[in-house]
């Protein structure tokens, strides 16, 4: 059997233009998101054996290749909410629930419920039966409840940081009806300090970054508080291209 050291963690596309993530572990390939399209995703998976997709929740920069990616065979794991919305059957996914462990290939993956503006959104754990290393991934949440001990990769979205979104408020360059729809839907920089202050962080090696805005976030800032606090290296990626 093939063995990695660790697991493969690729970044697609990440943004409210599209998101994609493929996460590997020498065995498995799994592939978080199908918010970009279908002929985006294929040169970077079509050499690799995609054992699932997983999708959070309904939003087109999430789910938008849900039914091409069904129609291609590719197996969807997501929640009866997020199908009930895209009006997919049941019948053609994979129904997972929130705290109901499942097994993709050599992952063991447990959804967890976050906090969105949509039908039922998840997050996910998935822990390697190969490498025996955790990843954590949230996004599109104001709130995280819960901690997962052991994390080595965390891939958590840091949508912006109150400061840059209230100056950008004053000069008209955001609404503040979107200032409340962000407020009370995504992960900001604070709340992120304020979980990894919580979260156990004695195997944790990387946080990614995710999901991040490039006018409402000073990614220097991000990088430094965060690398401050939990001695990991941060990497930040937006608009569908790796910063750092």
């Amino acid at each position: 059997m093939s063995r990695r050291t660790r697991i493969l963690i690729k970044i697609i596309a990440s943004s409210s233009a599209g998101n994609c993530y493929l996460i590997g572990d020498g065995v498995t390939a799994v592939v978080i998101e199908c918010g970009i399209s279908y002929e985006k995703i294929i040169p970077h998976i079509k050499e690799k054996k995609i054992s699932g997709v997983l999708v959070s929740h309904e939003h087109k920069d999430h789910a938008k290749e849900c039914q091409k990616m069904i129609f291609k065979g590719y197996g969807i794991y997501t929640s009866a909410g997020t199908l009930k919305a895209l009006k997919i059957p049941l019948k053609s996914v994979n129904v997972i629930k929130s705290k109901k462990a499942f097994k993709i290939g050599t992952f063991d993956v447990l959804p967890f419920n976050v906090q969105h503006d949509c039908a039922e959104p998840l997050g996910f754990l998935l822990k390697s039966n190969v490498t025996g290393e955790k990843l954590l991934f949230a996004t599109d949440t104001y709130y995280i409840k819960y901690l997962f001990p052991g994390v080595k990769y965390y891939l958590l979205e840091c949508n912006y940081d109150i400061d840059t979104l209230n100056k950008n408020i004053e000069k008209d360059l955001v609404p503040e009806a979107m200032k409340r729809r962000i407020l009370k839907s995504h992960f900001s920089l604070d709340n992120l300090l304020s979980y990894l202050k919580k979260a156990d962080l004695s195997k944790t090696d990387e946080i990614y970054l995710i999901h991040t805005s490039t006018g409402n976030l000073n990614f220097k800032k991000a990088v430094e508080e965060i690398e401050k606090l939990t001695f990991a290296e941060v990497k930040y990626f937006c608009w569908q291209k790796s910063i750092k």
